[in-house]
């Protein structure tokens, strides 16, 4: 009898150990086997503005640090762990009276470009080289320049002309601006070499392979939304079709594999956004396109869009995000 019953306790003994075995091993099979989830990384954000109306700043996913008294800051670019910010500050004239500077922050340390007066519009880094480009005083006239470096080269000797965008590729300096007749033509020069495009002003250019792309607005009187590839140009809004759409203007493109992204206003006071031609509205009331006198930015980061507004605040996939209290005129994405 105490022998069966030992048999009995220790068969069912061993059933339980098979079972939790067995319960064990399909566990591990169905979850160990897993590897663990990957969280995301989410970039790197700055946008590059002023605030309290005279201090040049950036935010960092929305931390501010303040770089100085200026009118105002135009663009800017990362290398690195290095943040170049692009801007203008006054001076005084020995005459009397005041001036713009061209200048840009490394890091917080101001540079001044020269040929005073002067005025940024846009940075870029390539390697170690520091490209700038906007006007500066030039044989006693205002002209459209670029500085790599410090250096300063010409791109026009007609005054009034303007550089407002620059790009470096394959070691060529791409400039988008403004020349001609009453500077009233959009132009881009590669390497000071001026390629017209036509009447209306160019605001942006990002340059793909062999491709050239030119943001900005053509026609007269009122310009409308376009961009040039490769100088054929590209209409934004037909205003014979889209009747409620006065004025348009773009400000900033970005490429991502085969679409086009350009930024802009619809009637000077919508933020809007067009890829590959279809206009979508930003849905931010806030911004007007004259309040700070900046332009405004695209950057593409894989499926990702950001637009900077004015106001410190910039679009990211449908959502505002409020970067800081001020006004912006770039945004730079790192992942």
């Amino acid at each position: 009898m105490i022998y069966s019953l030992l048999t009995y306790e220790l068969k069912t003994y061993m059933k339980c150990k098979t079972i939790i075995c067995l319960v064990l091993i399909s566990f591990c099979l169905t979850n160990c086997s897993k590897e663990p989830a990957t969280v995301k990384k989410e970039p790197d954000v700055y946008v590059c503005g002023y605030a309290n109306l005279t201090d040049a700043v950036y935010w960092k996913n929305g931390v501010m640090t303040t770089l100085g008294m200026a009118f105002n800051t135009t663009d800017m670019d990362v290398s690195g762990s290095d943040v170049y910010v692009a801007g203008n500050i006054g001076f005084a004239l020995p005459a009397g009276g005041g001036a713009n500077a061209a200048v840009y922050w490394k890091n917080g340390s101001m540079v001044r470009l020269g040929n005073d007066p002067s005025y940024v519009n846009s940075i870029t880094v390539s390697g170690t080289d520091v490209y700038a480009c906007g006007q500066a005083l030039v044989n006693n006239e205002y002209v459209a320049v670029y500085w790599k470096n410090g250096m300063i080269q010409p791109l026009s000797t007609i005054p009034g002309s303007s550089a407002n965008a620059i790009t470096v590729s394959n070691n060529d300096v791409y400039v988008a601006g403004n020349a001609g007749q009453n500077n009233s033509m959009a132009v881009y020069w590669k390497n000071t070499a001026q390629i017209p495009l036509e009447t209306g002003y160019a605001n942006a250019i990002e340059v793909v392979g062999p491709d050239v792309y030119v943001a900005g607005g053509a026609g007269q009187n009122y310009p409308g939304a376009v961009y040039w590839k490769n100088g054929l140009k590209v209409n934004l809004n037909d205003p014979s079709v889209d009747t409620i759409v006065e004025r348009t203007s773009a400000t900033g493109i970005a490429i991502a594999g085969a679409d086009i992204y350009v930024s802009g206003y619809v009637n000077n006071i919508f933020a809007v956004y067009w890829k590959n031609g279809i206009r979508d509205h930003l849905n931010n009331p806030a911004t007007y396109m004259n309040i700070s006198n900046n332009k405004n930015a695209i950057v593409v980061n894989g499926t990702d869009v950001y637009v900077s507004f004015n106001t410190a605040d910039y679009w990211h996939n449908g959502k505002i995000v409020h970067a800081g209290n001020g006004y912006a005129s770039a945004i730079v994405i790192k992942p």
